[in-house]
């Protein structure tokens, strides 16, 4: 279910289902997953290759295209290492493909004399365009400490080192320009945890 060509989201003089349109659409790939449970050394890595399309009658020409959800290539991974009872530090990488998204290729002003130009957009084709790839890497140290027989506590440092994220907004301009979020996001946490007992 898409919305049709010249929908405006602010119109509120028709119900929803006037403004979409049913189609078609097609999801494959293939998934790989390794974990490792056992051990001072723990972890898991996992990796989807997959291609998402779409069809509508009443879009595109009626031909096929990439999703926004279609992400060729995506990898996670996470390693946990505990050095004892009370300290572990882990690692996580993710990296996935940009999303596919439909950008103009061109622009026009038109307009009556007197009233001034009205600049718009030309499209070509949805999903036209890929968005950068994103990948990240977090770093974490925990300290647990174990209040017997009813709480344990939890303090964690953690460092999101981000090295390519994933744009927010594509302003039109002559060349498309990125708006990233920063690179590097620290954060520490305190947490209490009232159950049994947390001793696996």
């Amino acid at each position: 279910m898409e919305y049709k060509e010249g929908t405006s989201y602010l119109d509120n003089d028709k119900p929803w289902y006037d403004k979409v349109t049913q189609g078609r659409g097609k999801a494959y790939g293939l998934e790989l997953f390794v974990q490792k449970k056992v051990g001072r050394i723990t972890g898991f890595a996992g990796y989807t290759l997959s291609w998402n399309k779409r069809q509508f009658d009443d879009l595109n020409r009626g031909q096929w295209y990439y999703a926004r959800y279609d992400h060729r290539h995506d990898f996670k991974a996470t390693v946990n290492y505990r050095f004892n009872k009370h300290f572990d530090a882990s690692a996580s990488f993710l990296f996935a493909t940009g999303s596919a998204v439909t950008a103009p290729v061109g622009r026009f002003a038109s307009g009556f004399p007197g009233n001034g130009p009205v600049v718009i957009n030309e499209y070509e084709s949805r999903g036209n365009y890929r968005m950068q790839s994103y990948h990240r890497l977090d770093l974490s140290v925990n300290y647990i400490v174990t209040h017997r027989p009813i709480r344990t506590s939890g303090f964690c440092w953690s460092v999101q080192c981000i090295r390519q994220a994933e744009p927010i907004l594509y302003p039109v301009r002559p060349e498309l320009l990125s708006l990233r979020v920063r690179k590097f996001i620290p954060d520490h946490a305190c947490r209490q945890l009232f159950n049994k007992i947390l001793t696996e």
